[in-house]
């Protein structure tokens, strides 16, 4: 008899616990969501600022064309790498990559960030894109096939039109 109840508890505490970790896993996935559409109306936001501020003379101080420096480089990098299965990795911090799709939803939040005052120029938004910030570690983009990272300043500055021009007096692989 004894045997028959501790089976009993033992059910009964595994079913619990597998219907804890099923809720939790839709609460994160609602959340990410809710996230989502956060970072598109704060798109929104931040596009409507700075009309204000180019209209009231606020931004004539700063390099024009953050902005739109900002969403060339990752409207780039969608469209070239997205459906490629490459991964991203910090060079400080190797062995921690992870799919590019998801580290250009995050770097679409840090160039929001760039543009609304941290970046003085659109070479601010660039390193402020290729770089982890703190630390200033590089960027890697790893393809399918390949061992070894490629810096992601390297292969925008040879890939992405803009940025080639931005350092058009500079060699790649030279200390920008």
């Amino acid at each position: 008899m004894f045997k028959w109840i501790c089976l009993s508890c033992a059910l009964i505490g595994s079913a619990t616990a597998l219907w804890m970790i099923n809720d939790i896993r839709l609460r994160s996935h609602e959340s990410m969501e809710n996230l989502e559409v956060i970072t598109e109306n704060l798109a929104e936001v931040v596009t409507d600022v700075n009309a204000l501020k180019n209209l009231s003379g606020l931004s004539s101080t700063k390099d024009e064309g953050r902005l739109a420096y900002a969403t060339s480089v990752l409207e780039y990098l969608d469209d070239e790498l997205s459906d490629e299965g490459v991964e991203v990795d910090s060079a400080g911090l190797i062995g921690r990559r992870k799919p590019f799709e998801d580290w250009l939803t995050g770097a679409g939040m840090e160039s929001l960030g760039l543009v609304m005052g941290k970046a003085k120029s659109q070479k601010d938004v660039f390193w402020g894109l290729c770089q982890t910030f703190p630390g200033n570690n590089d960027f890697l983009l790893y393809f399918p096939g390949k061992d070894e990272g490629v810096k992601l300043s390297d292969w925008l500055l040879e890939n992405h039109a803009e940025s080639k021009a931005l350092f058009a007096d500079k060699v790649v692989g030279d200390n920008l």
